[in-house]
């Protein structure tokens, strides 16, 4: 509404600008012709004389002159109310545009934030599936295993154990007769390492896979592991053995885990 009639009133102003300058003319026109047919002020037929000249400049300058100067006036007024209006105009377009780029800020940044969990989510299902796997292997070599298999843990798990006479040379037969089962135990422990760069709860993993092992097998990867650096530095990183009790069946340990207190 206020928009509404500042544009009449611009309108009218400058219909009233054209009016002034129109009779502006008129004027000069009128005492022009006034002033060459010898009418003006009773002046006879001597248009060269130039003080007749000056003086008709003088009379149209004060009459018309105010007309005209204050049609240019309106005029420049409205000109500058256009240019507001054109600045305001121009400056609302700028400000939705604005609005719009920071509406499509938000909209980016939301469906970044949805590929994101979106892919977290693919990444740990793709886990999750493999580990499984995984695990139903270890599984069913654990059907497999038969008493002999239970004779070589034991062996591993008592080597250090000073009234165990077990040998060293023991030891390693035992440990080849079950290379395939700890070779098994080694890739899951990498597999579960992997959690760790896909921001996953390796926590929940190893509570799973220790879940699913007996004390015996604890025991001997627990010895495994202060006898061989591949499994102890798995072991470690993990901290697999935290929060749960390991026999410590030995006298002098090679080395003892950082993360593991007794």
């Amino acid at each position: 509404m206020g928009n509404k009639m500042e544009t009449n009133g611009i309108y009218r102003i400058e219909i009233i600008a054209l009016i002034l300058a129109f009779l502006g003319m008129v004027l000069i026109v009128i005492f022009s012709i006034a002033f060459t047919r010898g009418q003006y002020l009773n002046i006879n037929s001597s248009l060269q004389d130039t003080k007749r000249v000056a003086e008709l400049g003088t009379v149209i300058g004060g009459i018309v002159g105010p007309f005209l100067s204050f049609a240019g006036v309106l005029l420049l007024y409205s000109a500058l109310v256009h240019q507001r209006k054109e600045i305001n105009t121009n400056q609302r377009t700028l400000n939705e545009q604005i609005e719009q780029f920071k509406g499509q800020k938000n909209e980016l940044r939301l469906s970044r934030k949805i590929y994101e969990n979106q892919s977290k989510i693919l990444a740990q299902q793709s886990y999750e599936n493999t580990f499984f796997r995984i695990i139903q292997t270890y599984l069913d070599m654990k059907d497999r295993m038969d008493h002999f298999s239970s004779e070589n843990l034991s062996i591993i798990k008592y080597i250090n154990n000073p009234s165990s006479n077990f040998t060293p040379t023991q030891y390693n037969e035992a440990r080849k007769n079950l290379n395939y089962y700890f070779n098994l135990i080694n890739e899951i422990l990498k597999f579960l390492i992997k959690s760790t760069h896909y921001n996953l709860d390796t926590i929940t993993y190893i509570q799973i896979f220790r879940s699913l092992m007996g004390e015996l097998e604890l025991d001997a990867l627990y010895q495994v592991g202060i006898e061989e650096d591949t499994f102890y530095y798995h072991l470690e990183k993990l901290k697999f053995f935290k929060g749960i009790n390991i026999e410590i069946v030995g006298g002098s340990e090679k080395r003892k885990y950082k993360h593991y207190k007794i």
